[in-house]
C-alpha cells in the first residue's frame, strides 16, 4: 500500500484522505516503514488501524530515529519516538 503507484504496490491510498480498504477486525499485522512521518495529520489512521486490526494484531512501525539527522529530511513533518 502506497500513495503511489509503483511496482509492488497493491493498493494506492492516501491516508489522510481515505479510509483503508478492509473489513473491520479483518486484519492480523501491520507494517509501515518510513510512512507515517509523512503524515501531518495522523489521528485518521490511528483510528482507520484501530478498527481494522483483530482483537490481538500486530502493529509493527517503523519510523526514522528521532535522535538522527534522518527525522529533518524533506518530506518529514513529524517525528515519533517511543518510551518503554
Amino acid at each position: 500500500m502506497d500513495k503511489t503507484a509503483q511496482p509492488g504496490v497493491s493498493h494506492v491510498l492516501d491516508f489522510e484522505k481515505e479510509w483503508l480498504p478492509f473489513a473491520d477486525r479483518s486484519v492480523d499485522h501491520v507494517f509501515s516503514s518510513h510512512c507515517f512521518e509523512h503524515i501531518v495529520l495522523p489521528n485518521n489512521i490511528w483510528s482507520d488501524l484501530s478498527g481494522v486490526a483483530k482483537v490481538g494484531a500486530t502493529i509493527e512501525i517503523w519510523t526514522p530515529y528521532p535522535h538522527s539527522d534522518d527525522q529533518l529530511l524533506l518530506g518529514h513533518v513529524t517525528n515519533w519516538s517511543w518510551s518503554a
